[in-house]
């Protein structure tokens, strides 16, 4: 059994058991129980469990229409306009934190000084707290 979380839903795939098979209605009801002990979706949508089969073509529309439901839903109550700005924060911040390693570890002058310091340490020279400690004092991201 495979499963696959889309847009706040549970998915379910039970591979070659078929949509008219006694074990779906059982496994649909499973799934319904299992979701009534999620925690609540920071969004506020309330998934719920519905049957569908693409080899037998039952219930895709009713699976997509759960899907423009919560679109939906995520628009009025501002959820996904929460989401876009917690991503655009995510990338500023990703942004600055790969640009500073970038500037770390290309820098000519670094290059070397980390390579003597990380002997330092497989040497048990010093630790490799202090090594960090002072190859960003050395680089100036540590006044």
């Amino acid at each position: 059994m495979g499963y696959l979380r889309i847009a706040s839903e549970l998915h379910m795939k039970l591979g070659d058991v078929s949509f008219k098979s006694k074990s779906y209605p059982k496994a649909l009801e499973h799934f319904k129980n299992a979701l009534a002990l999620f925690p609540p979706t920071e969004s506020g949508w309330k998934p719920y469990a519905l049957t569908c089969s693409a080899v037998e073509g039952t219930g895709i529309q009713k699976v997509w229409n759960m899907v423009e439901d919560y679109i939906r839903f995520a628009r009025e109550n501002g959820y996904l306009e929460h989401l876009r700005t917690q991503q655009a924060k995510y990338w500023m911040y990703e942004t600055i934190n790969q640009n500073l390693l970038d500037s770390f570890y290309k820098s000519e002058a670094m290059e070397q000084l980390i390579a003597q310091t990380e002997q330092r340490v497989l040497n048990n020279e010093i630790s490799s707290f202090t090594a960090a400690y002072d190859l960003l004092k050395e680089y100036g991201g540590n006044k």
